[in-house]
């Protein structure tokens, strides 16, 4: 899923749009498929998001985390997305099952962590 159409997403759909999640579960549903998991790569902050094709809407890791369970993914789904900082997510429908962090020699700190659907 990318607003930015030069890319050739699967979905030119805006994340930061709840409707967008259901769009692409009513597609993958038309065509007898669900989606299982989520893998994400938003920009981490508004001055990163100036080299990406937004259209002023910055999708955050909390939105990502919250719409892909709410409206996409089936339970046992998952969502993976990496940030820097610790994603808000709706903890009586999710578990995290994995967290990684990076760091490097000067670079900033980031996390990835996937998040399983459970209710």
């Amino acid at each position: 899923m990318d607003l930015d159409a030069s890319l050739n997403p699967n979905f030119n759909l805006d994340a930061n749009d709840p409707q967008s999640y259901t769009e692409v579960r009513s597609r993958a549903m038309a065509d007898e498929r669900s989606t299982k998991g989520v893998l994400a790569d938003p920009p981490y902050n508004q001055e990163w998001a100036q080299h990406y094709a937004m259209n002023g809407s910055l999708p955050t890791s909390n939105n990502i985390v919250k719409y892909s369970v709410e409206h996409l993914l089936p339970i046992d789904g998952r969502v993976g997305v990496p940030s820097m900082e610790w994603q808000r997510y709706p903890k009586h429908k999710v578990k995290e099952v994995a967290v990684a962090v990076y760091v490097g020699n000067g670079n900033i700190g980031r996390t990835f962590a996937v998040f399983e659907k459970i209710a």
